[in-house]
């Protein structure tokens, strides 16, 4: 595990690599989401400045 007080790397983040790999993990995660659901909402849950799940909820309309 890295510290997160090392120095910054050459574009300014802490760890960017790293940061770059999950950021693209949760995103593809959003985009995934976001393609499957036609009526609902997406929840991301972040705990301590970090994205640590993501919940969505569909909503099924029935016309009468």
């Amino acid at each position: 595990m890295k510290d997160r007080a090392s120095a910054p790397a050459p574009n300014g983040h802490p760890d960017a690599s790293g940061d770059l790999d999950i950021e693209e993990s949760i995103l593809i995660e959003v985009s995934k989401a976001l393609r499957q659901i036609e009526f609902g909402s997406i929840v991301i849950k972040i705990h301590q400045g970090r994205v640590v799940g993501l919940e969505t909820s569909t909503k099924l309309r029935l016309d009468q």
